[in-house]
Order: structure tokens, then sequence, then C-alpha cells
């Protein structure tokens, strides 16, 4: 191959590159977008239940119990795993991932 054939590879191997990444970057752009709408449809939701933000709950929730330990946060989210993910109560629910990721 000659330097033009050489370059005219490489040059489509960063296009294929930059399609690739672009392609990614498109598909974390549209997951963030999910995960917001679903911060905001859960924060609107507990707002809605509690007539308090989530923030503010858990602030609530603190200030009445103290801030909860390293054991008993493993404690709580093995707990909900157990009775809640178990019985499919909650599975169907697409906050159930929320909470069993992010326990309070």
């Amino acid at each position: 191959m000659n330097n033009d054939e050489l370059n005219g590879v490489a040059a489509m191997d960063m296009e294929a590159i930059l399609n690739k990444s672009q392609k990614i970057l498109a598909e974390v752009q549209e997951a963030l977008i999910k995960s917001e709408y679903r911060q905001a449809v859960l924060d609107a939701n507990i707002q809605s239940t509690w007539a308090c933000s989530r923030y503010q709950w858990v602030e609530k929730i603190n200030a009445e119990f103290g801030q909860p330990n390293e054991s008993e946060i493993f404690f709580a989210h093995k707990e909900f795993k157990e009775k809640f993910l178990k019985e499919k109560t909650v599975k169907s629910s697409f906050m159930s991932p929320f909470f069993v990721n992010n326990p309070i």
C-alpha cells in the first residue's frame, strides 16, 4: 500500500470510530434524560404523597430517628429485597429499581 491508500484506510477507521462515539454519546444522553425524568416523577410522587420533597422527607426521618449507620442501611436494603422483590409486589413498578439501587 502506498501512503495515499494508508491515509484512506486511516480516515475510514477514524470515521468509524467517530460514528461509534457519536452513537454512544447519543445513548448516554438519552439515558440521562430518562433518568432525570424518572427522578422528577419520583420527587413529584413523594411531594404529593407526603407533602414535602424527597430531601425534606429524609431530613424529617433523620431528625426523628437519627442518621442511619452503615449496618442499618445494609439491613434495610436487604429487607426490602427479601420482602418486596421476592413477593413481586413492587417489582412491576419502574420505581422499584431506584429504591433497590439507592436505598435511603
